[in-house]
C-alpha cells in the first residue's frame, strides 16, 4: 500500500505489558513496524521478533527480492513451530 501506519505510538507498550511469551513474524517492509521502528522498541526478553526480508504486512515481498510470499508464509509456519515447541 506505500501508506505509513498513523498510530504505533500505543504499540510498544501494548506488547511490553504482555506477560506470556510471544512470537512476531514481520515483514522488514511492514508499514506497521519495520526494523528500524522496532529496533526503537523496548521489548521484554520473552517477545521475539523473527524478520522476512523484503515482506509487507501480508508477508509478501517484491518479485525482485528473489524470495516469494509462499517461502516467507513457510518460514514464518517453520519459525513459529519450533517457538512453540520451546514453551513449557
Amino acid at each position: 500500500h506505500g501508506r505509513e501506519d498513523p498510530d504505533t505510538r500505543g504499540r510498544e507498550g501494548d506488547l511490553a505489558a504482555l506477560g506470556v511469551p510471544a512470537l512476531i513474524c514481520q515483514g522488514t517492509r511492514d508499514s506497521h513496524g519495520n526494523r528500524e521502528q522496532v529496533r526503537g522498541y523496548h521489548l521484554p526478553a520473552h517477545i521475539r521478533v523473527h524478520w522476512l526480508e523484503d515482506a509487507n504486512h501480508a508477508l509478501r515481498p517484491r518479485e525482485r527480492s528473489g524470495f516469494t510470499q509462499a517461502e516467507q508464509l513457510t518460514d514464518a509456519c517453520r519459525v513459529a513451530a519450533d517457538f512453540i515447541a520451546t514453551l513449557p
